[in-house]
């Protein structure tokens, strides 16, 4: 919410105050600013305060409708995945044979037995070696071998498991490794005492037992191809022998184990087709499992069907001397009945089938069918299993735990619809009143555990509901939640966390802007559960509801209008009022009080009510001290007496809030000394808004004086600079700049470029050229990546160079061409070091310079050709004649290349070079002087009078480049010129042989002849004068003619001997 107000009405005192009013308003060049107050985070205006309390506000709604992180599973255990065929196995074989000891103990206490054994028959064949019947003792203690290591085999691949399960669940860093080495040993052992026996009675009865194992117990010690050649011994030269079934029991064992099931399944094949024999029920069993890896699970289902059906038997079958466990073999051949039957049975027709092979007791399988299709993904199929059970058993404990897989189904299968019926449908069947509650009610730990998961399972499903109406805003996902809400508390009004779940429920109903039914739900949580810990942001947006009715802003602030006067509360401002004080009055110590109170004195305030306003924030200031809204309050405090233009209210009030030793320690008393303190800097502004400068700075550095703490204190004093330097004492401006550079102020480090500047300003004004230049060098160098600081080394050159200090100039201006970017400007700094070294006398570095600037490009047409005069002109002093003349041609070219009309720039210079020329005409004219004989003079007078007119054709030339110096000195040479001619004329030798009266006619004739050049002589040096006055040019042939002039008509010029001055201006940089 923003409140104008403010806008409407006389501007605030503390919004002048506090605002950016001391941005500039300057006079001076607008590079220059007035500082902002000094503070650590810049105060705000009563608008920006209001504004940043609704964002506060609005800050707190949000966060009082987040919700908690719902279970995204719902509580459902992590899906499976699909189970993948050929990662299916049956148990090992060695689990389903019997050893003669069965438990862990027993199996010890034989091995240890067994053990006893080896060693005593041991002894035997050691006494009896060479005895004729040592091979019944080496086939004994073969079969010892043979047995103890199938126990340590045994025993070891337990040892593995356990390893291998505790580095699964993360309990051991360490993979285990299966070691067998131990149970090798005794399988080499007993293949020593085979080939012993085969080697010496090849003819025994017992020779089909030797070639049995040792082709078992190669096969156990790995080399495959060797014991099959023993076993394959076996079956041709004893086809008889009881041990060629089991021969090819033990190759299918050995593919079957490495996953060869096609290989497996031929060796099984033997002993399948021999119904009778002892091994043929375990060698259905394997043999169903390799038809099952190998995708053909009817044929598979159909091997285990008759090993459940022909299970009983009186003979128990053997392998490798341990007898196969039929119940073990039974039940796992019923147990893999449902891995089977889950791969390749119709699941329609499961309950016959079931019922049919098992009989009574199926359920159980169908149960564990239902889980293998839930496992398998094939949730339609594990459904309707879960369904039919429950069907079966309606009251059944187990009926819960089947729905609920359902609903999990449902879940999983992103089937929302159909989710949401069966859990809805699971909630209700299950509760309180129903046939299954009724039949299950006495099972207390069956009643809390279901109970409890229903509660969770749908309070997870509403919080996500929730969740997503509060991302969406969409009224389809706002109604699904409300729904939900609504079965919740019907179901579990009861449940410790429903006041979470009324409150939540409010949110809801608040976001759906259902403002009178969510007040509903705050009400709940903030009276019947006033120990939740939503309890007292239940009563906080209880006011909140009550808020969304109150008028806007904008509405209020059109009842206010531009009055001061209180206007009759509204309605339902009136009504937020009382909720807001019953508000405060139960949860006085709530979090929320300061805001709740300041949202009522802010009303109060909207309405013109200032006395009610102000007790209010008075009561946050006091109560409250800590609290931003003690901000805000004293801040609106102030305001409200500004409003009434109070404004020794204003300071009486600031002073009885700072007398409270809470409030003047607190951050808000520290906000009041801040207001006042402005207040009193406040003076300067109102001055300098006025435009009375010389005061305003008189205030600003008074202030300073008065506060020098203050954070405002360096900005008073740079503001007073600035108003000194606005009424031109810059004496004053100096001095204050030169109070922030002395400053200790963190603040003053900011300014202190932009005050030196402003003080190398006032130093280049005042004249102070010398202490101007050392401050814009110093700045250029303490600040080189100033954008600036390039200009500051210009300016530091060009008053080194107008104090005459042309060695500083000249490194202030390398310095510059270092520091400056831009090569255009570095190339016209060429100009000004070749001028300086041109007037210190340095010759041979101005000509350089000068070429370099003509020959990279200067920019300045007058100064290219200027600067081409100079090498022309330098040259020729030097004596470098050559030089000289090209410089001289190239002068000329340029400057007719910039002006092609003579008149432009470069003219004067170009002038000055033909005017040389017309000086070399005017001495050579000047050189012919009449010879004494009359024959000659004639022709003396020709030739000196072609040079005159020969001169007068140059002058004109030159006076074409209209260069006022040259006009003057042309007009003047052309006076000198024809003055000359006179005065040669009048001087000239008399013819020998006159008489005086003769003498006297000739020199009348000659007086007479030299008559119009001494009339061409005054009006040249006449216009002379005359232009020099109109062009302001006062040169050396200006005071010539001058003379000349005052002595032929001294009443019109006047000659006393006056001078002229040059003025140069300056070209500055950065100003």
């Amino acid at each position: 919410m923003k409140f104008n107000r403010h806008k409407l009405l006389v501007t605030s005192l503390i919004t002048t105050l506090v605002s950016g009013s001391l941005q500039p308003v300057l006079a001076a060049p607008a590079k220059k600013g007035k500082a902002a107050p000094a503070v650590s985070s810049r105060a705000k205006t009563v608008g920006e305060l209001l504004a940043q309390a609704d964002r506060d506000n609005a800050k707190a709604k949000k966060d009082a409708t987040a919700l908690p992180t719902a279970n995204a599973n719902m509580g459902f255990g992590a899906q499976a995945n699909q189970v993948n065929l050929s990662a299916v196995k049956p148990p090992r074989s060695s689990e389903i044979m019997m050893s003669k000891a069965k438990s862990g103990d027993q199996k010890a206490q034989y091995e240890k037995i067994l053990d006893q054994q080896i060693q005593e028959l041991y002894k035997l064949t050691q006494r009896f070696k060479t005895s004729p019947n040592r091979g019944e003792l080496w086939l004994r203690l073969a079969e010892l071998y043979v047995e103890k290591s199938g126990l340590v085999d045994s025993r070891k691949q337990d040892e593995y498991d356990a390893k291998l399960r505790a580095y699964n669940e993360k309990k051991t860093n360490r993979k285990p490794v299966l070691e067998l080495e131990e149970a090798r040993d005794y399988n080499r052992k007993a293949v020593q005492l085979y080939e012993w026996f085969q080697r010496d009675f090849p003819k025994d009865s017992k020779m089909p037992q030797a070639l049995f194992f040792l082709g078992y117990n190669y096969f156990e010690l790995g080399d495959v191809k060797k014991g099959a050649q023993y076993y394959e011994d076996l079956t041709k030269r004893y086809p008889n022998s009881s041990f060629v079934g089991e021969a090819h029991f033990a190759l299918g064992e050995y593919y079957f184990e490495n996953e060869k099931w096609a290989d497996a399944y031929k060796e099984y094949t033997f002993l399948i087709k021999q119904k009778k024999h002892r091994l043929h029920t375990f060698a259905m069993y394997k043999g169903g499992w390799c038809l099952f890896r190998l995708g053909k699970v009817q044929q598979g289902l159909a091997y285990l069907e008759y090993i459940i059906k022909s299970s009983r038997q009186e003979e128990a079958e053997q392998v490798a001397g341990k007898s196969v466990n039929r119940t073990r073999l039974e039940g796992e051949a019923m147990r893999d009945l449902v891995i089977f039957y889950a791969e390749g049975g119709d699941p329609a027709n499961a309950a016959n089938y079931f019922d049919g092979l098992i009989g009574q007791g199926s359920d159980a399988y169908l149960e564990k069918l239902a889980y293998q299709y839930q496992s398998r993904g094939n949730k339609d199929a594990s459904r309707d299993i879960f369904k039919l059970l429950i069907a079966r058993n309606p009251t059944s404990p187990k009926a819960f735990e089947y729905q609920y897989q359902v609903v999990q189904n449902f879940f999983y299968a992103k089937n929302t619809a159909r989710f949401k019926d069966e859990l809805y449908g699971w909630v209700k069947d299950y509760g309180k009143g129903s046939d299954w509650y009724a039949a299950n009610n006495k099972n207390k730990e069956l009643m809390d555990s279901s109970y409890k998961l229903r509660e969770t399972t749908l309070r997870n499903y509403i919080l996500q509901q929730h969740q997503t109406a509060q991302n969406s805003r969409a009224q389809f996902s706002q109604t699904q939640a409300n729904e939900g809400y609504k079965l919740y508390l019907a179901e579990f009004s009861d449940s410790p966390v429903a006041g979470d779940m009324h409150f939540y429920y409010g949110e809801l109903l608040y976001d759906m802007q259902r403002y009178d039914e969510a007040f509903v739900q705050y009400q709940w949580v903030a009276e019947k559960a006033p120990n939740s810990k939503f309890a007292p942001k239940a009563a906080q947006n209880l006011i909140l509801a009550v808020e969304k009715t109150i008028p806007t802003d904008a509405e209020m602030q059109k009842r206010v209008g531009n009055s001061l006067d209180p206007i009759p509360l509204d309605p339902k401002v009136d009504r937020f009022i009382k909720a807001g004080t019953w508000y405060v009055s139960k949860f006085p110590n709530s979090e929320k009080t300061p805001e709740i109170k300041f949202r009522i004195g802010r009303l109060y305030y909207q309405s013109n009510h200032f006395d009610e306003a102000v007790k209010v924030f008075r009561d946050i200031v006091k109560t409250h001290p800590k609290s931003k809204y003690s901000e805000y309050s004293a801040n609106l405090i102030l305001d409200v007496y500004n409003l009434k233009k109070d404004y020794a209210g204003l300071e009486k009030v600031g002073a009885e809030m700072l007398a409270v030793p809470s409030i003047a320690a607190s951050p808000v008393g520290k906000d009041i000394r801040g207001i006042m303190e402005k207040a009193s800097f406040k003076k300067g502004q109102d001055l300098e808004g006025q435009k009375k400068f010389a005061e305003s700075a008189q205030a600003y550095e008074a202030f300073a004086k008065q506060n020098p703490t203050s954070n405002l204190a360096t900005t008073a004093l740079y503001n007073a600079g600035i108003n000194y330097e606005r009424a031109g004492q810059n004496g004053m401006a100096i001095a204050a700049y030169k109070g922030v550079i002395a400053s200790k102020d963190p603040e003053a480090e900011k300014l202190r470029p932009k005050v030196r500047r402003f003080l190398a300003k006032q130093y280049q004004d005042s004249a102070q050229f010398e202490e101007a230049a050392r401050l814009y060098k110093q700045l250029a160098q303490e600040n080189p990546k100033d954008p600036l600081s390039a200009n500051m080394m210009f300016n530091a050159a060009v008053l080194y160079e107008a104090l005459g200090r042309g060695d500083e100039a000249i490194r202030a201006y390398t310095e510059f061409t270092k520091m400056n970017k831009k090569r255009s400007e570095n190339v016209e700094v060429l100009y000004n070091i070749a001028t300086i070294h041109r007037k210190a006398g340095q010759k041979g570095a101005a000509i350089h310079n000068y070429m370099e600037y003509v020959e990279t490009g200067g920019r300045d047409q007058e100064k290219v050709v200027e600067s081409a005069y100079w090498v022309y002109s330098l040259s020729k002093e030097v004596n470098a004649i050559t030089r000289s003349k090209e410089w001289a041609g190239k002068t000329l070219a340029i400057q007719k290349r910039f002006a092609p009309n003579r008149k432009g720039p470069g003219a004067s210079y170009a002038a000055k070079l033909k005017f040389q020329d017309a000086q070399a005409t005017f001495k050579e004219m000047k050189s012919i002087n009449f010879p004494a004989n009359p024959a000659r003079q004639k022709a003396a007078a020709d030739r000196k009078l072609a040079l005159v007119t020969k001169l007068s054709g140059e002058l004109v030339e030159v006076i074409k480049y209209d260069s006022a110096d040259e006009i003057v000195s042309s007009l003047a040479l052309l006076g000198d010129a024809n003055l000359n001619m006179a005065q040669a004329i009048q001087n000239a030798p008399l013819p020998p042989g006159l008489n005086p009266e003769e003498t006297k006619q000739y020199k009348a004739g000659v007086e007479q002849f030299a008559a119009p050049f001494v009339g061409k002589a005054k009006d040249s040096y006449k216009a002379c004068v005359d232009r020099a006055w109109e062009l302001e040019a006062y040169n050396e042939a200006y005071h010539g003619a001058l003379d000349y002039m005052s002595k032929v008509d001294p009443v019109n010029y006047y000659n006393n001997g006056e001078t002229g001055s040059e003025l140069r201006l300056v070209n500055w940089m950065g100003q």
